[in-house]
Formats: C-alpha cells, structure tokens, sequence
C-alpha cells in the first residue's frame, strides 16, 4: 500500500482547530516537532507532547467512517507497527525504567 494510504498522517487540507493540553488543561505550548502537515507541541505547564492544532471531531470521523478501509489497513500491519514500538520501546530502555518505576531501591 503506497504511503499516501497511511492513516496516521493527518490530511493537509483538513479543517483543525487548536485544543488545550489533552493531560492538564493548559494552554501554552512550545515547538515540539514538525512534521509538514501537522506538527506536535510541549506543553509548557506539564510538557506532554501532542498535536496542535488537532483535525476536528467530523473530519476524524470522516477519515475512519469509509467502508472499513481504515481497519483493514491496521490489520494487515499490526504486526509490523507492533514490532516496530517494541523496538522503540527497547530504544529507549523502557524496560528498565518500567522496573525503577515498580521498585524504586533497584
């Protein structure tokens, strides 16, 4: 599938408006990344990185409302994109902090 298919990537022409921070409610951000289209902001108050401006409500349900093409391309690659964030994860040591978090004195 070409990757013009991939749903992740937020549609250039899609109406967005600007929301707060999705984990504390703030309203400042600072430049995350850029991704083209679409790009990510920090959160100044508890630096959760999200995107923003974000598609509204009727162009994401227009994006995943079209005869289950959305779901079909998910399944044939979940077990790539698995794969892919537990390498991420291992990236990151995710495991050893996932154990610090369990059992701080380690």
């Amino acid at each position: 599938m070409p990757l013009s298919k991939t749903f992740s990537t937020p549609a250039s022409n899609q109406k967005s408006s600007r929301v707060p921070c999705a984990l504390c409610g703030g309203n400042t951000f600072k430049p995350g990344l850029d991704c083209g289209d679409f790009f990510y902001v920090k959160c100044k108050k508890c630096g959760l990185l999200q995107i923003n401006p974000q598609p509204l409500l009727e162009e994401v349900k227009g994006r995943y409302n079209n005869g289950g093409e959305y779901l079909s391309y998910e399944l044939e690659n979940e077990k790539n994109y698995l794969k892919l964030q537990l390498l991420a994860l291992k990236d990151v040591k995710f495991d050893k902090l996932e154990k610090k978090l369990r059992d701080p004195s380690a």
